[in-house]
């Protein structure tokens, strides 16, 4: 599992997409009523002895974050887009 990735060059500092594929904005950290919304996500939960540093967080749209909570390896994610959409679709990762 990787950073997120950035989107155009135009735009790159704003818009980012998740591991997940779902589309975060910048200025929407922490909110939870967007879709594009999001959460810092410590990729080893701390509760599985995970670290609380840089090293272990990656951005993640907040209803991803949700559905991942302290699941790992294995776990679900549940917004993904489709062009510059965001969509619900289930996926599954294997860490």
């Amino acid at each position: 599992m990787g950073k997120s990735k950035n989107c155009s060059q135009d735009s790159k500092d704003e818009w980012r997409e998740d591991f997940a594929g779902a589309w975060i904005c910048r200025n929407q950290y922490g909110n939870h009523d967007s879709i594009f919304g999001w959460d810092v996500d410590h990729v080893i939960p701390l509760s599985k002895n995970g670290a609380d540093d840089i090293s272990n967080w990656v951005p993640l749209q907040w209803e991803n974050n949700l559905k991942k909570s302290d699941n790992y390896p294995i776990f679900q994610t549940v917004v993904t887009s489709d062009g510059n959409k965001n969509i619900y679709k289930t996926q599954n990762w294997k860490y």
